[in-house]
Protein backbone atom coordinates (compact mmCIF):
# COMPACT_ATOMS: atom_id res chain seq x y z
CA UNK A 1 0.00 0.00 0.00
CA UNK A 2 1.05 3.30 -1.06
CA UNK A 3 3.15 2.07 -3.78
CA UNK A 4 2.55 1.59 -7.80
CA UNK A 5 2.84 -1.84 -9.22
CA UNK A 6 6.09 -1.92 -10.99
CA UNK A 7 5.44 -4.42 -14.01
CA UNK A 8 8.86 -4.95 -15.10
CA UNK A 9 10.88 -8.10 -15.05
CA UNK A 10 14.18 -8.07 -13.32
CA UNK A 11 16.82 -9.74 -15.26
CA UNK A 12 19.63 -11.54 -13.57
CA UNK A 13 21.71 -14.28 -14.70
CA UNK A 14 23.35 -17.37 -12.57
CA UNK A 15 26.61 -18.70 -12.53
CA UNK A 16 29.56 -20.14 -10.99
CA UNK A 17 30.60 -16.21 -10.53
CA UNK A 18 27.42 -15.15 -9.25
CA UNK A 19 28.10 -14.09 -5.58
CA UNK A 20 25.06 -15.93 -3.47
CA UNK A 21 24.69 -16.60 0.30
CA UNK A 22 23.65 -19.91 1.71
CA UNK A 23 20.69 -21.07 4.09
CA UNK A 24 21.28 -22.38 7.69
CA UNK A 25 21.69 -25.62 6.17
CA UNK A 26 25.06 -24.26 4.42
CA UNK A 27 24.60 -26.43 1.71
CA UNK A 28 21.76 -24.43 -0.31
CA UNK A 29 22.90 -20.97 -2.36
CA UNK A 30 20.63 -17.86 -1.96
CA UNK A 31 21.14 -15.32 -4.51
CA UNK A 32 19.40 -11.52 -3.56
CA UNK A 33 17.68 -9.98 -6.65
CA UNK A 34 16.36 -6.58 -5.69
CA UNK A 35 13.01 -5.27 -7.22
CA UNK A 36 12.06 -0.80 -6.69
CA UNK A 37 8.82 0.10 -6.20
CA UNK A 38 7.91 3.57 -6.70
CA UNK A 39 6.01 5.35 -3.79
CA UNK A 40 2.67 7.10 -5.05
CA UNK A 41 2.69 10.83 -4.97
CA UNK A 42 0.30 13.87 -5.59
CA UNK A 43 -0.34 17.23 -6.11
CA UNK A 44 -2.87 20.14 -4.81
CA UNK A 45 -4.70 22.66 -7.04
CA UNK A 46 -6.11 25.45 -6.09
CA UNK A 47 -8.34 28.11 -8.30
CA UNK A 48 -9.03 31.64 -7.33
CA UNK A 49 -11.64 33.99 -8.58
CA UNK A 50 -12.52 36.96 -7.90
CA UNK A 51 -14.30 40.38 -9.44
CA UNK A 52 -12.75 42.40 -11.85
CA UNK A 53 -13.37 45.95 -13.38
CA UNK A 54 -14.37 45.45 -17.26
CA UNK A 55 -16.22 48.29 -18.74
CA UNK A 56 -18.36 51.29 -17.47
CA UNK A 57 -21.42 52.99 -19.07
CA UNK A 58 -23.04 56.56 -18.48
CA UNK A 59 -26.78 56.89 -17.17
CA UNK A 60 -29.53 59.60 -18.06
CA UNK A 61 -28.08 61.95 -15.37
CA UNK A 62 -24.40 61.62 -16.80
CA UNK A 63 -23.06 59.70 -13.90
CA UNK A 64 -20.61 56.96 -14.52
CA UNK A 65 -21.37 53.42 -13.43
CA UNK A 66 -18.76 50.56 -13.75
CA UNK A 67 -19.47 47.47 -14.49
CA UNK A 68 -17.57 44.42 -13.08
CA UNK A 69 -17.32 40.42 -13.54
CA UNK A 70 -16.21 37.61 -12.32
CA UNK A 71 -12.74 36.42 -13.76
CA UNK A 72 -9.95 34.08 -12.56
CA UNK A 73 -6.93 35.92 -11.12
CA UNK A 74 -3.88 35.58 -11.28
CA UNK A 75 -1.05 36.23 -8.86
CA UNK A 76 -2.34 35.24 -5.99
CA UNK A 77 0.06 32.97 -3.19
CA UNK A 78 -0.88 30.09 -1.41
CA UNK A 79 0.64 28.15 1.37
CA UNK A 80 0.71 24.20 1.41
CA UNK A 81 1.58 22.98 4.93
CA UNK A 82 1.45 19.47 6.88
CA UNK A 83 -1.84 19.02 8.60
CA UNK A 84 -0.15 16.26 10.68
CA UNK A 85 3.49 14.36 10.43
CA UNK A 86 3.68 13.14 7.11
CA UNK A 87 5.42 9.68 7.24
CA UNK A 88 7.48 7.07 4.66
CA UNK A 89 5.31 5.12 2.64
CA UNK A 90 7.84 2.45 3.57
CA UNK A 91 6.70 2.06 7.16
CA UNK A 92 9.98 2.40 8.38
CA UNK A 93 9.19 5.39 10.89
CA UNK A 94 10.79 8.00 8.99
CA UNK A 95 8.94 11.79 9.22
CA UNK A 96 9.28 13.11 6.11
CA UNK A 97 7.15 16.74 6.80
CA UNK A 98 6.50 17.23 10.63
CA UNK A 99 3.18 19.15 11.48
CA UNK A 100 2.61 22.76 10.19
CA UNK A 101 6.04 22.07 8.21
CA UNK A 102 5.59 24.71 4.74
CA UNK A 103 5.94 22.44 2.34
CA UNK A 104 5.03 24.14 -1.09
CA UNK A 105 4.27 27.86 -2.06
CA UNK A 106 1.96 27.92 -5.49
CA UNK A 107 1.33 31.29 -7.29
CA UNK A 108 -2.09 31.14 -9.70
CA UNK A 109 -1.55 31.84 -12.86
CA UNK A 110 -3.14 33.55 -16.05
CA UNK A 111 -5.98 31.09 -15.41
CA UNK A 112 -6.42 31.22 -11.52
CA UNK A 113 -4.71 27.85 -11.31
CA UNK A 114 -2.31 27.03 -9.59
CA UNK A 115 -0.26 23.47 -8.70
CA UNK A 116 1.76 21.88 -5.63
CA UNK A 117 4.79 20.13 -6.61
CA UNK A 118 4.80 16.30 -6.28
CA UNK A 119 4.14 16.02 -2.56
CA UNK A 120 3.74 12.72 -0.48
CA UNK A 121 0.47 11.33 0.56
CA UNK A 122 -1.17 12.81 3.78
CA UNK A 123 -3.36 15.56 4.98
CA UNK A 124 -2.55 18.94 3.97
CA UNK A 125 -3.61 23.03 5.02
CA UNK A 126 -4.08 25.10 1.87
CA UNK A 127 -4.27 28.92 3.03
CA UNK A 128 -3.71 32.12 1.18
CA UNK A 129 -0.25 33.88 1.80
CA UNK A 130 -0.80 36.83 -0.44
CA UNK A 131 -4.24 38.21 -2.48
CA UNK A 132 -3.83 39.15 -5.69
CA UNK A 133 -3.60 43.04 -6.45
CA UNK A 134 -7.01 45.15 -5.56
CA UNK A 135 -8.55 41.99 -3.71
CA UNK A 136 -8.26 41.81 0.26
CA UNK A 137 -7.04 38.58 2.02
CA UNK A 138 -9.12 35.58 1.78
CA UNK A 139 -8.87 33.76 5.55
CA UNK A 140 -10.22 30.05 4.28
CA UNK A 141 -7.98 27.88 5.52
CA UNK A 142 -8.83 24.54 3.38
CA UNK A 143 -7.71 20.57 4.57
CA UNK A 144 -6.91 18.36 1.33
CA UNK A 145 -5.77 14.39 2.08
CA UNK A 146 -3.92 13.05 -0.78
CA UNK A 147 -5.29 9.38 -0.84
CA UNK A 148 -3.57 6.22 -2.08
CA UNK A 149 -6.46 5.21 -5.39
CA UNK A 150 -4.75 1.38 -6.64
CA UNK A 151 -1.44 -0.06 -7.27
CA UNK A 152 -1.94 0.93 -10.80
CA UNK A 153 -1.84 5.04 -10.06
CA UNK A 154 1.21 6.67 -9.84
CA UNK A 155 0.32 10.43 -9.06
CA UNK A 156 -3.08 11.00 -7.13
CA UNK A 157 -4.91 14.67 -7.14
CA UNK A 158 -6.27 16.68 -4.18
CA UNK A 159 -8.59 19.63 -4.88
CA UNK A 160 -8.77 22.50 -2.61
CA UNK A 161 -11.52 24.03 -4.50
CA UNK A 162 -12.33 27.74 -6.00
CA UNK A 163 -11.54 30.69 -3.44
CA UNK A 164 -12.90 33.97 -4.01
CA UNK A 165 -11.58 37.10 -3.21
CA UNK A 166 -13.56 40.01 -2.42
CA UNK A 167 -12.32 43.40 -4.45
CA UNK A 168 -11.04 46.30 -2.17
CA UNK A 169 -13.70 49.09 -2.10
CA UNK A 170 -13.61 52.90 -2.40
CA UNK A 171 -16.00 54.83 -0.46
CA UNK A 172 -16.29 58.71 -0.49
CA UNK A 173 -18.19 60.62 1.22
CA UNK A 174 -18.97 64.51 0.87
CA UNK A 175 -19.71 66.67 3.76
CA UNK A 176 -20.97 71.18 3.65
CA UNK A 177 -20.73 73.02 6.36
CA UNK A 178 -20.80 76.52 7.15
CA UNK A 179 -17.34 78.37 7.47
CA UNK A 180 -18.78 80.44 9.85
CA UNK A 181 -21.53 78.65 12.43
CA UNK A 182 -20.13 75.28 11.07
CA UNK A 183 -23.47 74.33 10.31
CA UNK A 184 -24.46 71.69 7.87
CA UNK A 185 -25.78 72.70 4.48
CA UNK A 186 -28.55 71.27 2.39
CA UNK A 187 -28.16 71.51 -1.04
CA UNK A 188 -24.71 71.62 -2.10
CA UNK A 189 -23.70 69.92 -5.18
CA UNK A 190 -20.50 68.04 -5.06
CA UNK A 191 -19.18 66.39 -8.43
CA UNK A 192 -16.57 63.51 -8.20
CA UNK A 193 -14.38 63.83 -11.50
CA UNK A 194 -11.48 61.22 -13.44
CA UNK A 195 -8.54 62.48 -12.29
CA UNK A 196 -6.62 60.20 -14.70
CA UNK A 197 -7.52 58.18 -17.24
CA UNK A 198 -9.35 55.00 -15.48
CA UNK A 199 -8.20 51.47 -16.80
CA UNK A 200 -9.72 48.15 -16.41
CA UNK A 201 -8.75 44.93 -15.85
CA UNK A 202 -7.72 44.01 -19.47
CA UNK A 203 -5.41 47.45 -19.26
CA UNK A 204 -7.92 49.54 -21.66
CA UNK A 205 -9.19 52.86 -20.64
CA UNK A 206 -12.45 53.17 -20.03
CA UNK A 207 -13.19 56.55 -18.59
CA UNK A 208 -10.83 59.71 -19.67
CA UNK A 209 -9.25 61.63 -17.12
CA UNK A 210 -11.38 64.71 -16.66
CA UNK A 211 -14.78 62.98 -17.17
CA UNK A 212 -17.75 63.13 -14.91
CA UNK A 213 -18.12 59.81 -12.67
CA UNK A 214 -20.76 61.24 -10.48
CA UNK A 215 -22.70 64.57 -8.76
CA UNK A 216 -24.14 64.58 -5.37
CA UNK A 217 -26.18 66.92 -3.43
CA UNK A 218 -25.71 67.07 0.46
CA UNK A 219 -28.88 66.45 2.29
CA UNK A 220 -30.46 67.64 5.68
CA UNK A 221 -27.46 66.60 7.14
CA UNK A 222 -25.41 68.29 4.97
CA UNK A 223 -23.93 64.95 3.87
CA UNK A 224 -23.51 63.03 0.59
CA UNK A 225 -22.24 60.03 -0.27
CA UNK A 226 -21.59 58.80 -3.82
CA UNK A 227 -22.84 55.38 -4.90
CA UNK A 228 -20.43 55.05 -7.97
CA UNK A 229 -18.87 51.54 -7.20
CA UNK A 230 -15.40 53.14 -7.30
CA UNK A 231 -12.65 50.77 -8.51
CA UNK A 232 -9.31 51.24 -6.53
CA UNK A 233 -6.03 52.66 -8.60
CA UNK A 234 -4.85 49.66 -10.51
CA UNK A 235 -2.74 52.38 -13.29
CA UNK A 236 -0.53 50.27 -14.85
CA UNK A 237 2.54 51.87 -14.99
CA UNK A 238 2.30 52.95 -18.60
CA UNK A 239 -0.83 54.87 -17.31
CA UNK A 240 0.17 56.83 -14.62
CA UNK A 241 0.30 60.94 -15.88
CA UNK A 242 2.72 62.38 -13.22
CA UNK A 243 1.98 65.47 -12.76
CA UNK A 244 3.68 68.64 -14.11
CA UNK A 245 6.87 70.16 -12.56
CA UNK A 246 5.96 73.46 -10.61
CA UNK A 247 8.03 75.52 -9.06
CA UNK A 248 8.68 75.05 -5.10
CA UNK A 249 6.86 77.80 -3.97
CA UNK A 250 3.58 76.99 -5.52
CA UNK A 251 3.50 73.79 -4.21
CA UNK A 252 3.86 71.58 -0.88
CA UNK A 253 5.54 68.29 -1.39
CA UNK A 254 3.71 66.72 0.89
CA UNK A 255 0.27 67.51 -1.09
CA UNK A 256 -1.66 68.98 2.30
CA UNK A 257 -1.92 72.37 0.88
CA UNK A 258 -1.40 73.23 -2.73
CA UNK A 259 -2.77 76.34 -4.46
CA UNK A 260 -2.38 76.37 -8.03
CA UNK A 261 -4.40 79.52 -10.16
CA UNK A 262 -6.21 79.84 -7.52
CA UNK A 263 -7.77 76.40 -6.81
CA UNK A 264 -7.09 74.57 -3.90
CA UNK A 265 -5.45 71.23 -3.90
CA UNK A 266 -6.05 68.91 -1.23
CA UNK A 267 -3.99 65.33 -1.11
CA UNK A 268 -2.08 63.80 -3.88
CA UNK A 269 -2.84 65.16 -7.04
CA UNK A 270 -1.95 61.89 -8.98
CA UNK A 271 -4.36 60.17 -7.58
CA UNK A 272 -7.20 58.44 -9.48
CA UNK A 273 -10.32 60.67 -8.47
CA UNK A 274 -10.87 64.44 -7.51
CA UNK A 275 -14.42 66.07 -6.09
CA UNK A 276 -14.79 69.09 -5.93
CA UNK A 277 -18.47 71.51 -5.10
CA UNK A 278 -20.16 72.87 -8.71
CA UNK A 279 -23.01 74.25 -7.09
CA UNK A 280 -23.49 76.09 -3.90
CA UNK A 281 -26.30 76.03 -1.37
CA UNK A 282 -28.69 78.78 -2.09
CA UNK A 283 -27.80 82.05 -0.57
CA UNK A 284 -24.04 81.19 0.01
CA UNK A 285 -21.02 82.28 -2.84
CA UNK A 286 -18.90 79.73 -3.99
CA UNK A 287 -15.57 81.26 -2.98
CA UNK A 288 -12.24 79.87 -3.60
CA UNK A 289 -12.58 76.75 -5.88
CA UNK A 290 -11.50 73.32 -3.33
CA UNK A 291 -10.34 69.97 -4.75
CA UNK A 292 -10.18 66.49 -2.37
CA UNK A 293 -7.82 64.35 -4.46
CA UNK A 294 -8.50 60.40 -3.01
CA UNK A 295 -5.36 57.89 -3.22
CA UNK A 296 -7.15 55.02 -4.04
CA UNK A 297 -3.91 53.01 -4.72
CA UNK A 298 -4.01 49.29 -3.43
CA UNK A 299 -1.30 49.13 -0.92
CA UNK A 300 -2.93 46.37 2.00
CA UNK A 301 -4.88 43.08 1.38
CA UNK A 302 -6.40 43.47 4.93
CA UNK A 303 -8.03 46.66 4.33
CA UNK A 304 -11.40 46.15 2.71
CA UNK A 305 -12.69 49.15 2.24
CA UNK A 306 -10.85 52.57 1.48
CA UNK A 307 -12.96 55.25 3.22
CA UNK A 308 -12.89 59.17 2.24
CA UNK A 309 -14.41 62.41 3.57
CA UNK A 310 -14.29 65.42 1.70
CA UNK A 311 -14.96 68.47 3.94
CA UNK A 312 -16.01 71.96 2.01
CA UNK A 313 -15.23 74.65 4.62
CA UNK A 314 -12.06 76.41 5.88
CA UNK A 315 -8.91 74.34 6.49
CA UNK A 316 -9.10 72.07 9.46
CA UNK A 317 -8.84 73.37 13.56
CA UNK A 318 -6.07 72.43 15.16
CA UNK A 319 -5.82 72.67 19.23
CA UNK A 320 -2.99 71.73 21.49
CA UNK A 321 -3.98 70.23 25.27
CA UNK A 322 -1.51 70.47 27.78
CA UNK A 323 -2.26 69.32 31.07
CA UNK A 324 0.53 70.55 33.79
CA UNK A 325 1.87 70.52 36.88
CA UNK A 326 0.54 73.63 38.66
CA UNK A 327 4.15 73.86 40.82
CA UNK A 328 6.03 72.94 37.75
CA UNK A 329 4.70 73.61 34.35
CA UNK A 330 5.64 70.04 32.94
CA UNK A 331 2.94 67.79 31.20
CA UNK A 332 1.09 65.69 33.45
CA UNK A 333 0.18 61.87 32.92
CA UNK A 334 -2.29 59.67 33.64
CA UNK A 335 -5.43 62.57 33.64
CA UNK A 336 -8.58 62.09 31.86
CA UNK A 337 -9.80 64.82 30.10
CA UNK A 338 -12.62 65.77 28.05
CA UNK A 339 -13.99 68.31 25.02
CA UNK A 340 -17.32 68.70 25.83
CA UNK A 341 -19.52 71.50 23.72
CA UNK A 342 -21.65 74.31 25.75
CA UNK A 343 -24.43 71.37 25.60
CA UNK A 344 -22.16 69.30 27.82
CA UNK A 345 -21.82 66.87 24.71
CA UNK A 346 -18.53 64.98 25.29
CA UNK A 347 -16.37 65.00 22.18
CA UNK A 348 -13.17 63.89 22.76
CA UNK A 349 -12.04 61.87 25.52
CA UNK A 350 -8.22 60.72 26.11
CA UNK A 351 -5.75 60.14 29.22
CA UNK A 352 -3.02 62.13 29.16
CA UNK A 353 0.53 61.63 28.35
CA UNK A 354 4.26 63.28 28.72
CA UNK A 355 3.05 65.18 25.92
CA UNK A 356 0.35 67.81 24.83
CA UNK A 357 -2.72 66.28 23.32
CA UNK A 358 -3.56 67.22 18.95
CA UNK A 359 -6.76 67.38 18.29
CA UNK A 360 -7.39 68.23 14.87
CA UNK A 361 -10.70 69.27 13.11
CA UNK A 362 -13.14 70.26 16.12
CA UNK A 363 -15.98 73.07 14.64
CA UNK A 364 -15.25 76.37 15.23
CA UNK A 365 -17.13 77.46 18.50
CA UNK A 366 -17.12 77.49 22.36
CA UNK A 367 -15.99 74.16 24.01
CA UNK A 368 -15.30 73.54 27.55
CA UNK A 369 -12.03 71.54 28.72
CA UNK A 370 -13.05 69.09 31.62
CA UNK A 371 -11.25 66.89 34.03
CA UNK A 372 -13.20 63.39 34.35
CA UNK A 373 -10.27 61.83 36.60
CA UNK A 374 -7.38 63.52 37.82
CA UNK A 375 -3.81 61.98 37.87
CA UNK A 376 -3.05 60.19 41.08
CA UNK A 377 -2.12 62.48 43.77
CA UNK A 378 -3.92 65.77 42.03
CA UNK A 379 -7.19 67.66 42.67
CA UNK A 380 -9.46 67.75 39.99
CA UNK A 381 -9.08 70.76 37.92
CA UNK A 382 -11.40 73.51 37.00
CA UNK A 383 -13.19 73.62 33.94
CA UNK A 384 -11.24 75.29 31.10
CA UNK A 385 -13.49 76.96 28.96
CA UNK A 386 -11.84 77.86 25.13
CA UNK A 387 -13.14 78.71 21.96
CA UNK A 388 -11.70 77.27 19.00
CA UNK A 389 -10.93 80.41 16.35
CA UNK A 390 -11.59 80.18 12.27
CA UNK A 391 -7.68 79.62 11.84
CA UNK A 392 -5.83 77.08 10.39
CA UNK A 393 -2.86 77.74 12.88
CA UNK A 394 -2.61 75.43 16.08
CA UNK A 395 -4.01 76.88 19.04
CA UNK A 396 -2.72 75.86 22.73
CA UNK A 397 -5.01 75.52 25.75
CA UNK A 398 -3.17 74.92 29.62
CA UNK A 399 -5.53 73.05 32.52
CA UNK A 400 -3.01 73.02 35.45
CA UNK A 401 -3.43 70.31 38.50
CA UNK A 402 -2.38 71.43 41.64
CA UNK A 403 -1.38 68.37 44.30
CA UNK A 404 -3.45 67.60 47.15
CA UNK A 405 -2.06 69.11 50.13
CA UNK A 406 -2.50 67.36 54.18
CA UNK A 407 -1.05 69.06 57.02
CA UNK A 408 -0.69 66.58 60.35
CA UNK A 409 -0.80 69.02 63.26
CA UNK A 410 0.47 66.86 66.31
CA UNK A 411 -0.46 69.11 70.08
CA UNK A 412 -1.20 68.48 73.22
CA UNK A 413 -4.11 69.16 75.71
CA UNK A 414 -3.68 72.94 75.24
CA UNK A 415 -3.29 72.79 71.62
CA UNK A 416 0.65 73.34 71.27
CA UNK A 417 2.49 71.85 68.95
CA UNK A 418 4.17 68.65 70.78
CA UNK A 419 7.16 67.21 69.38
CA UNK A 420 9.06 63.72 69.92
CA UNK A 421 6.02 61.47 68.35
CA UNK A 422 6.31 59.08 65.63
CA UNK A 423 3.34 58.60 63.64
CA UNK A 424 2.76 57.13 60.18
CA UNK A 425 0.22 57.85 57.03
CA UNK A 426 -1.37 53.80 55.89
CA UNK A 427 -3.16 53.60 52.72
CA UNK A 428 -5.82 51.31 52.86
CA UNK A 429 -4.02 47.72 51.92
CA UNK A 430 -1.40 48.72 54.76
CA UNK A 431 1.61 49.96 53.00
CA UNK A 432 3.00 52.88 54.76
CA UNK A 433 2.62 55.64 52.43
CA UNK A 434 4.75 58.33 55.11
CA UNK A 435 6.41 58.08 58.54
CA UNK A 436 7.99 61.07 60.70
CA UNK A 437 8.87 62.10 64.04
CA UNK A 438 6.93 65.05 64.88
CA UNK A 439 8.77 68.25 65.69
CA UNK A 440 7.72 72.12 66.77
CA UNK A 441 5.96 72.53 63.34
CA UNK A 442 3.32 70.98 61.41
CA UNK A 443 3.77 68.05 58.80
CA UNK A 444 3.62 68.38 55.67
CA UNK A 445 2.80 65.35 52.99
CA UNK A 446 1.55 66.23 49.24
CA UNK A 447 0.15 63.64 46.33
CA UNK A 448 -2.23 61.18 48.35
CA UNK A 449 -5.29 60.05 45.70
CA UNK A 450 -8.22 61.76 45.93
CA UNK A 451 -10.97 59.78 47.27
CA UNK A 452 -8.96 57.07 48.87
CA UNK A 453 -8.94 56.29 52.81
CA UNK A 454 -5.96 56.47 54.51
CA UNK A 455 -4.86 56.15 58.42
CA UNK A 456 -3.34 58.29 60.77
CA UNK A 457 -1.65 56.30 63.29
CA UNK A 458 0.83 56.95 66.56
CA UNK A 459 3.55 54.42 66.67
CA UNK A 460 5.29 55.75 69.26
CA UNK A 461 3.96 58.78 71.84
CA UNK A 462 6.34 61.26 73.18
CA UNK A 463 7.99 60.93 76.58
CA UNK A 464 5.04 61.47 79.12
CA UNK A 465 2.26 61.51 76.63
CA UNK A 466 -0.20 57.84 75.61
CA UNK A 467 -0.77 56.82 72.06
CA UNK A 468 -3.56 58.59 70.86
CA UNK A 469 -6.06 56.69 68.32
CA UNK A 470 -5.90 56.49 65.22
CA UNK A 471 -7.64 58.82 62.56
CA UNK A 472 -9.19 57.61 59.59
CA UNK A 473 -9.28 60.14 57.20
CA UNK A 474 -10.35 60.68 53.20
CA UNK A 475 -8.49 62.86 51.25
CA UNK A 476 -11.02 65.43 50.01
CA UNK A 477 -10.89 67.01 46.17
CA UNK A 478 -9.93 70.28 47.13
CA UNK A 479 -6.99 72.54 46.25
CA UNK A 480 -6.57 74.01 49.85
CA UNK A 481 -4.60 72.54 52.42
CA UNK A 482 -6.25 69.82 54.26
CA UNK A 483 -5.97 69.63 58.26
CA UNK A 484 -5.77 66.88 60.62
CA UNK A 485 -5.01 67.26 64.23
CA UNK A 486 -4.04 64.47 66.43
CA UNK A 487 -4.18 65.33 69.83
CA UNK A 488 -1.93 63.27 72.89
CA UNK A 489 -2.87 63.63 76.82
CA UNK A 490 -0.30 63.33 79.52
CA UNK A 491 -0.01 60.12 81.29
CA UNK A 492 -1.37 60.53 84.83
CA UNK A 493 -0.80 58.33 87.95
CA UNK A 494 -2.13 58.33 91.37
CA UNK A 495 -0.28 57.53 94.56
CA UNK A 496 -1.59 56.54 97.85
CA UNK A 497 -0.32 56.26 101.32
CA UNK A 498 -1.96 54.15 103.45
CA UNK A 499 -1.96 52.70 106.81
CA UNK A 500 -1.40 48.61 107.71
CA UNK A 501 -5.10 48.43 106.64
CA UNK A 502 -5.25 49.97 103.70
CA UNK A 503 -7.68 51.93 103.88
CA UNK A 504 -6.95 55.17 105.63
CA UNK A 505 -4.61 57.74 103.98
CA UNK A 506 -1.59 57.83 105.90
CA UNK A 507 -0.28 61.66 105.96
CA UNK A 508 3.50 63.38 106.56
CA UNK A 509 5.26 60.71 104.89
CA UNK A 510 8.12 61.59 102.38
CA UNK A 511 7.63 59.90 98.88
CA UNK A 512 10.18 60.32 95.82
CA UNK A 513 9.33 58.64 91.93
CA UNK A 514 13.19 58.01 90.40
CA UNK A 515 14.21 56.78 87.52
CA UNK A 516 16.13 53.49 86.60
CA UNK A 517 18.88 55.76 86.37
CA UNK A 518 18.23 56.91 89.69
CA UNK A 519 17.23 60.22 88.86
CA UNK A 520 14.66 61.87 91.15
CA UNK A 521 11.53 62.12 89.04
CA UNK A 522 9.25 63.81 91.42
CA UNK A 523 8.90 63.89 95.73
CA UNK A 524 6.16 64.77 98.11
CA UNK A 525 4.61 64.47 101.42
CA UNK A 526 1.58 62.78 101.61
CA UNK A 527 -1.64 63.52 103.10
CA UNK A 528 -4.65 62.96 104.24
CA UNK A 529 -6.17 63.02 100.28
CA UNK A 530 -4.87 60.54 97.77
Amino acid sequence: NGYVLNIAPVKFKVSSNTAYETLPDGATPVITVTKQDTSVKGRIAVVKQGEVLTSAETDDHGNTKFKYEMRKLKGAVFEVKAAEDISSPDNQGDILYHKGDLVDTITTDAAGEAQTKLLPLGKYQVSEKTAPNGFTHSDDIREVELVYEDQNTAIVFGDAGTYENERQKVEVQAVKKDADDQQLLVGAEITLYANRDVYNYDGDVIVKAGEKIETVVTGEDGRATFTADLPNDLTPEYGVMPIEKIEDEDIDPGFSQTVIEDVRLIGDTNSLFYATETKAPAGYASGQEVRYYFDTKYTNQNNAVLKFTAEYQNETTKVEISKVDITNEEELPGATLQIKSEAGKIIEEWISTDKPQLIEMLPVGDYVLSEKIPASGYTTATDVPFTIKDTGEIQKVVMKDDITKLQIIKTDEEGKQLPGNRLAIIDKDGKTVDEWITDEKPHDITKLVVGQEYTLRELEAAAGYTKAEDIIFIVRDTNDVQTIDMSNRQTEMHFSKVDETGEKELPGAKLQIIDKDGNIIDQWVSTEEQ
